[in-house]
């Protein structure tokens, strides 16, 4: 019960602050409708771009000029593409660490070099949606620039998604970036998360295909709800999902220790939702612990409850929770699932040594080698719950499903 009042203390706050920010925007707006200078020329710009990782895929970033930081859509964007640099104080590597105010004093520093100052300051010059290509694999940094590509066209919303409410993407005011591709957002006195989705033309994957799995198992409390579509006219753009205070197990964890019989409690969660995808035959293919949030459900407020995110998975992509020996699959499988359940149920157990060693996150080591999970449990860690790790990481064909899984879970609980 405290920690529900701590997180509603929390929200509340926050909606304080988005209500503060979105007075401001909207006297902002007010401001710069008197004025007839240009977008790029208008001193309201003179701090720069505003960047996000929006639309990246493998080494390219989008860069938004004269873009409000509150409104989707709005001034111009440019896009960075780099290649991989062993070094890890090169341009190359700043910018593959999205951390953006490294980022963006490092594209500062490259552009100004090649361009200017103005370029950089007040767009002089900019060429809207081209690519510019960074290297410094030679020594002194080189900076090529490809021609926009044709904008790929809008996404429809399949005749299933009917139902769901829709909101326009100007209507959404930006709080802050979470993470690649999710911002939290303000909208009618409310938090969101905005999962979205920016069209190319080398989509590989259903953007479609998260919203509807989500919106199939919009009852299972163990898989994140989605709130509405976000639309630009008739195009899909993304989806609202709930906000929650605690991001991720990542962020529960670095917070505070948890007892053992709740870290079984969460693993029990994180064992239902996976069993709710399995029984509408789609694989989640990514389960980490980045990808698990702990929140107050309305039908389970007794405690706070894990709940699946990031349906959209192609395949388990993450180490070490990927299983090699079935790495070469393309599509997410419920053999790779277990696999990846197993070593979700061995960090929630080891979860305080990594703590310790700050690294929940399971980074790469320095010399870039993956991280493995510990195999030797802490004692207080029982046997049936150290043999259902040991089955979902065994050969393939001895893995357990993940309703015998349930099954034990709920004999021993």
């Amino acid at each position: 019960m405290l920690e529900a009042i701590i997180e509603s203390s929390f929200n509340t706050i926050f909606r304080l602050f988005a209500y503060l920010v979105m007075c401001y925007h909207a006297v902002d707006k007010r401001l710069s409708r008197t004025s007839t200078r240009s977008c790029v020329s208008s001193p309201k710009h003179e701090l720069g771009p505003y960047t996000t990782f929006e639309g990246r895929s493998g080494g390219t970033q989008c860069v938004y000029f004269g873009r409000s930081q509150r409104k989707y859509d709005e001034g111009l964007s440019y896009y960075v593409k780099f290649s991989d640099n062993n070094d890890p104080s090169s341009l190359e590597s700043i910018l593959a660490r999205c951390d953006w105010p490294a980022s963006l004093a490092a594209l500062e520093d490259a552009f100004v070099d090649h361009f200017g100052i103005r370029w950089w300051k007040h767009g002089e010059g900019i060429i809207p949606d081209a690519t510019y290509n960074i290297s410094t694999a030679d020594g002194p940094c080189t900076i090529t620039i490809s021609p926009p590509l044709p904008k790929a066209p809008g996404v429809s919303i399949d005749k299933c998604l009917g139902r769901m409410p829709r909101i326009q993407i100007s209507d959404l005011v930006r709080i802050e970036h979470i993470n690649r591709g999710v911002d939290m957002v303000y909208l009618e006195d409310a938090l969101y998360a905005f999962k979205h989705f920016e069209p190319t033309l080398d989509q590989a994957m259903d953007p479609l295909k998260e919203v509807k799995t989500a919106f199939e198992l919009r009852q299972a409390p163990y898989i994140i709800n989605v709130t509405a579509l976000v639309t630009d006219g008739d195009s899909y753009r993304g989806f609202l999902m709930p906000y929650a205070t605690v991001q991720s197990l990542v962020d529960a964890f670095r917070l505070r220790s948890y007892p053992w019989t709740t870290c079984v409690q969460i693993a029990y969660d994180i064992v239902c939702g996976v069993l709710a995808l399995h029984r509408i035959q789609k694989p989640n293919g990514d389960l980490k612990p980045q990808n698990v949030i702990l929140r107050y459900v309305g039908k389970l407020e007794d405690r706070p409850r894990a709940q699946l995110i990031d349906l959209e998975a192609h395949g388990g992509v993450t180490l070490p929770f990927t299983d090699p020996a079935l790495a070469h699959e393309t599509q997410p499988s419920t053999l790779q699932d277990i696999y990846s359940l197993g070593l979700m149920l061995q960090w929630l157990a080891i979860a305080d040594e990594l703590r310790s060693k700050n690294n929940l996150e399971m980074e790469p080591q320095e010399d870039g080698h993956e991280v493995e999970l510990p195999t030797t449990l802490p004692p207080h860690v029982p046997s049936w719950y150290d043999n259902v790790i040991r089955r979902c990481c065994g050969p393939p064909s001895q893995r357990p499903t993940v309703e015998e899984v349930q099954h034990i879970f709920k004999k021993n609980m």
